[in-house]
């Protein structure tokens, strides 16, 4: 709970509330999250990416927007590998069962289950 000037509640007793601090400014020039993020479509820290299947295997939008990519990770890097390029989410749902080896996690699925029939 929040006091109206933005500080914790007091909601534990007073010797243990000092050890939290108060949220403080991030000091100029400190780059935003999305800043810090990767605009390159082969990065780890890609900001696009819209569900992780598993350790291998992953799905992003690309950089222009315009199509769902298939990605896998290359053995041992941070750096992935396009499988397949989709514009429909049947085709992107129809590669992902015939290229993605492994287990893939429910959560992710569902995501991508829930995506528009078309980017």
């Amino acid at each position: 709970m929040l006091f109206d000037d933005g500080r914790l509640a007091e909601i534990f007793p007073a010797e243990v509330s000092l050890l939290i601090p108060e949220p403080q400014p991030a000091p100029i020039g400190t780059p935003r999250p999305e800043e810090r993020l990767s605009g390159r479509e082969q990065s780890d820290d890609y900001f696009r990416v819209v569900s992780i299947l598993n350790d291998r295997w992953r799905v992003i939008v690309c950089k222009d927007a315009i199509q769902w990519i298939l990605q896998q990770r290359r053995r041992d890097t941070p750096k992935w590998d396009g499988a397949a390029y989709c514009t429909t989410r049947q085709g992107l749902l129809r590669c992902i069962r015939e290229k993605v080896k492994g287990d893939i996690d429910p959560s992710a699925l569902a995501i991508l289950e829930a995506l528009p029939e078309t980017i």
